[in-house]
């Protein structure tokens, strides 16, 4: 009975193994374009199988080990990683950290292309501002970036997806000296400039000078600037544009401008000071505090002729009648001349009322000269 078995097992190995020849040697046998099409598809398979399952992956750095000092803009890498092709721009979803700005990407990814596991890879690099406002150590959680991507150039739709970057660790270091300061900057090659719209000491009531301060470094975004100090001044009003904040980014060097506009207008007669203000920095290249100076002014505000005369020349305010005065005396008016018609009348025997026609007749009055009776007498 066991050598019966083992005689059929051996039997159907012979048949597969036999199948197998025969598939074989069909295909060898077979013309070059079925062997073409056999390959094709096989590769095809295999390509499918081997991207399927594959997701999005994510890798998130800082872009230099070098230390970062407060007040001072980093960089932090996030690179996305897709098997097949991305579709659409990725987005981000920044998480707010205390004592820290973080900044979305600015400029265009770096495109480059990575294979692990057989899988390759399309990776976009992008590049997120960081601006530590406080020193000490700092925890950038993991936050969601959304993508979309897809297997093939030619897929009609698109694979949405998401993926949660690592967490990140930055080391803020304070300058020496600047613990007490508040806010402190660190960058490069920082200037300041003040211009006023009139450089005269004396001005007319009335005038307005504009103050344009603007401030450009390197290092360091635009917001971590901080606005000029503008106090209120008695006599004159202090108006405040909208700061014009730029960021530029110039071969891999960032640039930050913020320009302020104050309007000062002069409302009373006398000597008023536009303060100044100083602005304390950290120079990245020497490593040092620095400050910047822009000096206050002293101006002579005095009376304004043509103002004078504008006022002089104004007219007096006239009083003019009031209406609801002029409806109630013309009342008390129409009252007294009906009352003295209504009196008459009565007085009068009522002759316009009851006199009929007769009202129209002539009157006859009395001779002057009195009668004579007798002679007339002559001188």
């Amino acid at each position: 009975m066991n050598d019966f078995r083992s005689l059929v097992s051996e039997r159907r190995k012979s048949d597969r193994w036999g199948e197998r020849r025969r598939a074989h040697r069909s295909f060898r046998n077979g013309s070059p374009y079925q062997r073409a099409c056999v390959t094709t598809v096989a590769a095809l398979l295999l390509g499918t199988l081997g991207g399927f399952g594959q997701e999005p992956l994510v890798e998130a750095r800082l872009s230099s080990e070098d230390p970062i000092w407060v007040g001072q803009k980093a960089s932090m890498i996030v690179e996305l990683k897709v098997p097949g092709f991305f579709s659409g721009t990725p987005a981000f979803d920044l998480p707010e950290v205390p004592g820290v700005i973080l900044m979305p990407p600015q400029d265009r990814p770096l495109l480059g292309s990575e294979t692990i596991a057989s899988t390759s890879y399309t990776v976009q690099r992008h590049e997120l501002g960081v601006f530590a406002r406080s020193g000490g150590q700092h925890s950038i959680p993991s936050f969601r970036v959304r993508l979309g991507y897809k297997k093939s150039p030619l897929d009609k739709d698109k694979i949405a997806a998401s993926v949660m970057t690592p967490a990140v660790l930055i080391d803020v270091r304070i300058p020496e000296g600047a613990e007490q300061l508040g806010n402190v900057i660190s960058a490069r090659d920082l200037e300041a400039t003040d211009f006023w719209s009139n450089e005269t000491n004396v001005v007319l009531v009335g005038d307005a000078l504009v103050r344009t301060i603007q401030f450009r470094a390197e290092d360091v975004p635009a917001i971590a600037v901080p606005p000029f100090p503008a106090p209120e001044l008695d006599g004159v009003s202090v108006y405040r544009d909208e700061p014009d904040l730029v960021d530029k980014n110039e071969r891999g060097v960032s640039h930050a401008e913020r320009t302020d506009r104050l309007t000062y207008i002069f409302e009373e007669v006398g000597d008023f000071v536009i303060p100044g203000a100083t602005l304390t920095w950290f120079d990245l290249e020497s490593d040092e505090l620095k400050t910047e100076r822009l000096e206050a002014r002293v101006l002579n505000v005095i009376a304004n002729p043509e103002l004078a005369a504008t006022v002089s020349m104004e007219p007096t305010e006239q009083v003019s009648p009031d209406s609801d005065s002029l409806l109630g005396g013309g009342f008390l008016w129409l009252l007294g001349i009906l009352f003295f018609v209504l009196v008459t009348i009565r007085l009068g025997g009522g002759q316009w009322i009851v006199a009929g026609p007769n009202r129209f007749r002539p009157v006859h009055l009395a001779s002057l000269k009195p009668k004579q009776s007798g002679t007339v007498l002559k001188c």
